[in-house]
């Protein structure tokens, strides 16, 4: 959502989030969004310099994904 595409300019990520937000159930896994959503809310969840939240050698989490779940 935060890269340009053929068929739609690329989001801000508060507009990302936002869309993630809105269509959590629908569009998304309600778990996988709830989860998205605290990271975010946390500040766990940051993009890197360069790249978007979901491309990168490590991804983007700061933590392991195991501790997201407590």
């Amino acid at each position: 959502m935060l890269t340009n595409r053929s068929y739609r300019t690329a989001l801000t990520l508060e507009a990302a989030i936002e869309e993630v937000r809105v269509n959590a159930g629908r569009d998304f896994d309600p778990a996988v969004a709830e989860a998205f959503l605290k990271l975010v809310a946390e500040g766990r969840l940051l993009p890197e310099m360069g790249q978007t939240l979901w491309t990168g050698p490590r991804g983007a989490l700061l933590e392991p994904l195991a501790a997201v779940r407590n």
